[in-house]
C-alpha cells in the first residue's frame, strides 16, 4: 500500500509504504529514479497505521 508523503516540502517526491516483512507491518519512506528505489526509514508501523493496512488490504 504505497501513496505519495505530502506532510512537508521536501523537494523531491517521497513515498510512503505500508506492508508486512517477518510478520510485521512496518512502514517505509523513500524515493525513487528510473535506476534506484533509496529507502529514507523505515519503522514498525503505529496502531493506526496496522489497523489501516488490514483494512485495504483485503
Amino acid at each position: 500500500m504505497t501513496k505519495p508523503d505530502t506532510r512537508f516540502p521536501y523537494g523531491e517526491v517521497r513515498f510512503l509504504t505500508l506492508g508486512m516483512l517477518k510478520g510485521q507491518v512496518v512502514m517505509i519512506a523513500h524515493t525513487e529514479t528510473e535506476r534506484e528505489v533509496h529507502i529514507i526509514s523505515m519503522r514498525k508501523a503505529e496502531r493506526h497505521e496496522q489497523e489501516n493496512y488490514f483494512k485495504n488490504i483485503g
